[in-house]
């Protein structure tokens, strides 16, 4: 393995998460800054793609599916999740978890981008479809 880049993340709280296969080469990171903002970037052509404006607050969770055509997101609050078309950045899904705050420890997509899980602080798993 060699370095391919190195990027600026403006802060010592970025989140990241890589796309799982091979035919979309993404990146998702947050600025740093606890703004909501994720930022996708493409690895081959190491140029980035679009920002997403997620959450007024800072994004602690992030899950692509296999294909690396969803991005789900869980803000601090834990409440909704967002799931987000790639690279266009384009909302497809607000999912309510609850009412109370929790913060999300995992996510994960099915091998088929149809189901959901995640897990929270509260001792619970939710799955969506």
């Amino acid at each position: 393995m060699r370095k391919l880049s190195s990027i600026n993340i403006d802060g010592t709280l970025g989140k990241l998460a890589l796309t799982p296969g091979l035919n979309n080469c993404y990146l998702a990171y947050t600025a740093g800054t606890g703004n909501g903002d994720v930022i996708i970037y493409e690895l081959n052509k190491c140029t980035k793609q679009t920002t997403i404006n997620a959450y007024k607050k800072p994004v602690v969770q992030m899950r692509f599916d296999i294909n690396g055509s969803l991005l789900a997101t869980a803000c601090s609050d834990g409440k909704t999740i967002r799931i987000f078309s790639v690279p266009s950045g384009r909302k497809v899904y607000s999912l309510h978890r609850g009412i109370h705050e929790a913060e999300i420890h995992s996510m994960s997509f099915d091998p088929t981008s149809t189901l959901l899980g995640l897990t929270s602080v509260r001792g619970t798993l939710h799955i969506f479809r």
